[in-house]
């Protein structure tokens, strides 16, 4: 884990591994932990994205599905749908990405 989400808890196993993220009892909105993985091509950060409650970023229109009318709804008024405190190009190509079913929306 290179950052651990800021409204949760990483609990490690005996062993030093990541084994569970218990969220704050005030968490809300949404979070991220940026992990490391390492082999013999070198080494890449990854992100998992943790919404806290109901809504998730990237059902922008709030009808309980995430396509096209949502990528329009982030064109339109753009918000940090990635969590990484920037509102950029990142958050619509992410979205762009689940829409297209390359990326799953993970709760």
């Amino acid at each position: 884990v290179v950052a651990a989400p800021a409204q949760s808890t990483i609990n490690t196993g005996s062993n030093g591994a990541a084994v569970l993220v218990s969220p704050n009892p005030a968490a809300s909105g949404i979070d991220r932990l940026v992990y490391r993985v390492t082999g013999p091509g070198g080494s890449a950060d990854g992100v998992i994205r943790i919404s806290y409650g109901a809504a998730w970023p990237e059902d922008r229109t709030g009808d309980l599905s995430v396509d096209i009318d949502d990528l329009y709804a982030q064109q339109q008024q753009p918000v940090d749908i990635n969590a990484d405190g920037a509102v950029d190009s990142e958050d619509l190509a992410m979205l762009e990405s689940i829409v297209r079913a390359e990326l799953p929306i993970v709760r």
